[in-house]
């Protein structure tokens, strides 16, 4: 009588929680990074876009500024006694400049956004909090082929909450 055979691989793999979590805040972290500096990307590439489409319209309207004033006058602006009349004045930007950090990059007046700053992984001391995954391979002469995968999630005391609950006791 022969005894039926069976092969098996098994593989476990488990990671602390406090990782998962930290690894799942600094994606979202830099998500929001991300998406910040292509909205400042998309505001510099609008404002350079709107300077460039209005640059010959400002250009015709102060031409014909200057046309108008010729034909009031019947001189050139700046030529005549009146020498208020040629010189310009600054006109007052409509855009508030505010002071940006230390570190940040401004482009055309658009401050972009600072990289989320580095954070360390807080383990807990009382509790260990670990998830896992289990996946087994087998072939057998009976059964033929499996394949199981299992999930876990284990809570513990840690060593350090075992000894201050003993050393209470």
């Amino acid at each position: 009588n022969s005894c039926p055979w069976t092969y098996a691989i098994f593989l476990n793999a488990s990671l602390p929680m406090e990782l998962i979590r930290f690894c799942i805040r600094r994606f979202g972290e830099y998500s929001l990074f991300l998406v910040g500096i292509l909205w400042s990307t998309i505001l510099v590439l609008s404002d350079a876009l709107w300077r460039v489409l209005v640059f010959p319209i400002t250009v015709l309207v102060r031409f014909a500024s200057l046309l108008s004033d010729m034909a009031l006058n019947d001189s050139l602006p700046g030529l005549s006694g009146n020498k208020k009349r040629g010189k310009r004045k600054k006109k007052k930007s409509l855009k508030s400049k505010k002071k940006a950090k230390k570190g940040t990059v401004v482009i055309l007046g658009q401050a972009f956004p600072r990289l989320p700053p580095p954070r360390g992984i807080v383990y807990s001391t009382i509790i260990q909090d670990r998830v896992g995954v289990s996946a087994s391979w087998r072939i057998s002469a009976t059964r033929g082929y499996e394949f199981r995968i299992s999930y876990w999630h284990l809570f513990l005391p840690t060593m350090l909450s075992m000894a201050s609950a003993l050393a209470k006791a």
